[in-house]
């Protein structure tokens, strides 16, 4: 078995350097990035098993003069050198020229990468028909998902899962991935559809996404309810729309209380809010002023309390929400939508000293990418209670479900 090793720019480029070195037939043993002169590249490290009589492969196509990308100079060239020169393994048993156990030939990738081509042509087909300025937000939107199919076009070499999947679920994965839903949780996502049937995708992610229920069910006495998250995550705006269905829609008696004295602007906010639905407000600037206000609402079905945002990384001022809650005051964490799933990851587990029953997804409406909401949803151990995709109370608010996050994230 001769071994090599390919560097180059891109995995597209290093493919094709080894198409062209080793034929069709080669393996691929490896695929990683490396760092090329303050650049970032890959190196794709390829086999090939000659046949009996020794002849070398016949290149695919006739490699230029001045070298393709995976055949380079020093000081690329010098760690392709030597494993060239490394005895090549020994075989764990005779198989004449079979690819090693969980390595995927070039034929496979090159099947599995098909189908996704067909998406890009698509796309591009698309683009070739937008207007004018009419339609400048959707180019721009469509040119991104094109570079984001392309990167994961060039990335699946590297994913041996993927090569395994049916034919039929290739091309889901890439618009799941696609999302911004993480490439591991795709892979499980599909790999446990009953049959391989993409159509049923819809009702393995609403299956999957805990749920919490509505805050204040039908037959419930009465609710006290603490939101806590971040700055600008839409907390008082998701307070008004609860207030106003609880109000209005339900015939329940509602009061607001806010703990955010320190956002310019944030109790009148609260107060207009309530003027709107008709309930009444107060400030609490401290838990004894807090348990003071919830002792004047006693009367109150629901009351809602509002808090003051706070980065994950402020730990004094979210310690002090906890010491808010008990077992007559819940806390629900905001988290929006538009968040990465880096940043919703850092706010989860800052916020779980407040002990959270549930938490509110925010601002659907704000992105397209849906991955890292829902990768949240699935994995936080904390179940789903409400959706918002507006500005609008109460339109809208969502109650949660798997259904609608699943029917929101696909569409």
């Amino acid at each position: 078995m001769q071994i090599k090793r390919f560097e180059a720019e891109n995995v597209t480029s290093a493919l094709k350097a080894v198409k062209a070195a080793l034929g069709p037939d080669a393996v691929i043993l490896e695929t990683r990035k490396i760092g090329l002169g303050g650049r970032t590249g890959v190196q794709v490290t390829a086999a090939y098993e000659p046949p009996a009589g020794g002849a070398r492969p016949k290149p695919l196509a006739t490699l230029p003069a001045e070298r393709p990308a995976g055949v380079v100079d020093p000081p690329w060239a010098r760690a392709a050198t030597r494993a060239e020169r490394a005895p090549a393994p020994q075989r764990a048993a005779e198989g004449g020229g079979q690819a090693p156990a969980g390595t995927v030939t070039l034929a496979e990738v090159s099947a599995a990468i098909a189908p996704l081509r067909d998406e890009l042509s698509t796309f591009g087909a698309r683009l070739s028909t937008l207007g004018q300025p009419a339609a400048q937000g959707e180019w721009v939107s469509m040119r991104e998902e094109i570079g984001t199919l392309r990167t994961l076009v060039n990335d699946l070499v590297v994913d041996r899962r993927v090569a395994e999947l049916p034919d039929t679920l290739r091309p889901l994965y890439l618009r799941l991935a696609a999302k911004g839903l993480p490439r591991d949780s795709v892979a499980e996502l599909l790999a446990a559809l009953p049959g391989a049937d993409p159509a049923r995708v819809a009702d393995a992610i609403a299956s999957a996404v805990p749920v919490a229920g509505p805050l204040l069910p039908r037959d419930a006495k009465r609710g006290r309810v603490l939101f806590a998250g971040p700055t600008g995550v839409g907390k008082t705006t998701t307070i008004a729309k609860l207030a106003a269905h609880y109000a209005i829609n339900e015939k329940r008696r509602v009061a607001l209380i806010t703990l955010d004295t320190f956002r310019i602007g944030a109790v009148e906010q609260l107060t207009t809010y309530a003027g709107i639905i008709g309930v009444p407000s107060a400030v609490a600037s401290d838990r004894a002023e807090l348990r003071a206000r919830l002792a004047e609402f006693a009367a109150m079905d629901l009351v809602l309390i509002d808090t003051a945002g706070h980065s994950p990384r402020e730990r004094g001022p979210i310690d002090a929400i906890g010491g808010l809650g008990d077992e007559a005051v819940q806390v629900q964490l905001v988290l929006p939508a538009t968040h990465s799933l880096e940043d919703m990851a850092e706010t989860l587990k800052a916020y779980r000293q407040v002990a959270p029953v549930a938490m509110v997804l925010t601002k659907l409406d704000e992105t397209a990418r849906l991955g890292a909401a829902l990768h949240t949803a699935l994995s936080a151990g904390v179940p789903v209670s409400y959706l918002t995709n507006g500005q609008r109370i109460p339109e809208d608010l969502q109650l949660a479900s798997g259904a609608r996050l699943a029917t929101q994230f696909l569409s």
